[in-house]
């Protein structure tokens, strides 16, 4: 793909891959939810999925959500057509009338149970900014989806990421962060086993290629430790956790401390995160020594000057790992170096900057 275009179509591939697994994972009955802002791009996304599916034989259909009495009956009518996959085009909820798109949307939340029953899955483009208005309108449909893929041209959504910044819809923004890192009191636990098959088998492929993307590794090995922790899987969740430790590991050793001093903090800060949750399963002291390793590190790259908020991030965590390390050895040392990471995060995590991470943190502190 050439252009602009084609650089942020080939940056979300992967998502793009993840998607496609799903609709073949999720053949019938799936309400999947695809993020992108872009009118432009969004179409260029859902000719990229139809094109991908009917070659291998599985028809697809794109249609736009209905806004008005009169479509519905030519929405409906395409809904009955002999396609497995249907994209359906959403409206801007900035540029609809608000009582119009909330009746659309709670009729479509009232159809929620037959869509579950269809012989066809459904993918719904809605733009970043519409997540609050489905959340609303749409409250059964929303949490009754089978997967939410972020396929906007925009950096990738991260919870390191400063939401106060740029003018953007912090609301929104967060709300798409904690469906990203699947809460479990939104998702019944079948999706989040339908999402961890998705990671295992993207994990197999990844590592079966001649270079592996260990980073991509990192991320899928988070999700599926995550997935099983909150399934109460706990042997798999910590194999998911040894094995982004050892993903984190393999990224380090290829990442150049010259050319991607952001991506080695990262990768730092992640290998901090998997150790913690690993020392949760086995081997504590262990694993949170090498946690706290992992976060003195990628607190060489991330300081108060250039990323104050990722400053703050990494100093709580490792104030985390001192507090847990203190139940273990050195009681009061480590519970002094807890307490002093805590007041440092704070520093930068204030009720104006970080609202949110500044109550978790002064939690943290608390206890």
């Amino acid at each position: 793909m050439v252009g602009p275009e084609g650089g942020i179509l080939e940056a979300r591939a992967e998502e793009l891959v993840l998607l496609l697994d799903a609709l073949r994972l999720v053949e019938t009955g799936g309400i999947f939810l695809a993020i992108c802002s872009d009118d432009r791009l969004r179409d260029r996304w859902i000719q990229e999925v139809i094109e991908r599916l009917e070659e291998e034989g599985i028809p697809a259909v794109a249609v736009d959500l209905p806004l008005s009495e009169s479509e519905w009956d030519a929405f409906l009518a395409a809904l009955q057509r002999p396609a497995r996959v249907v994209m359906v085009r959403a409206p801007s909820a900035t540029l609809t009338p608000e009582e119009r798109l909330a009746r659309t949307l709670r009729a479509l939340n009232l159809r929620r149970e037959a869509f579950a029953r269809s012989d066809h899955s459904l993918v719904i483009w809605l733009r970043r900014g519409d997540l609050r208005a489905w959340m609303t309108w749409a409250p059964d449909l929303f949490a009754a989806r089978s997967g939410l893929f972020d396929l906007d041209p925009g950096e990738r959504l991260h919870p390191a990421l400063d939401f106060q910044a740029g003018g953007r819809d912090i609301s929104a923004e967060a709300a798409l962060v904690r469906l990203e890192f699947w809460d479990p009191h939104l998702i019944p636990p079948e999706e989040l086993r339908r999402r961890g098959e998705l990671y295992e088998r993207r994990a197999l492929e990844e590592q079966a290629k001649e270079r592996p993307q260990w980073p991509r590794l990192v991320q899928l090995y988070r999700e599926l430790g995550q997935i099983y922790q909150w399934l109460g899987e706990g042997q798999r969740a910590a194999a998911s956790w040894r094995a982004m430790t050892h993903a984190c590991r393999k990224a380090l050793e290829e990442a150049d401390p010259e050319k991607d001093p952001a991506l080695r903090a990262s990768l730092w800060q992640s290998l901090g995160e998997a150790e913690t949750w690993l020392a949760r399963w086995e081997h504590p002291r262990f694993h949170l020594r090498q946690a706290i390793t992992a976060y003195q590190e990628a607190l060489r790259f991330y300081t108060p000057e250039t990323a104050p908020l990722h400053y703050a991030m990494t100093q709580n965590n490792l104030g985390s790992a001192y507090a847990d390390l203190a139940a273990h050895e050195d009681p009061v040392g480590n519970l002094r170096r807890a307490i002093f990471a805590f007041r440092e995060a704070l520093r930068f995590y204030t009720p104006k900057t970080a609202p949110l991470d500044y109550a978790a943190t002064q939690n943290n502190l608390g206890s």
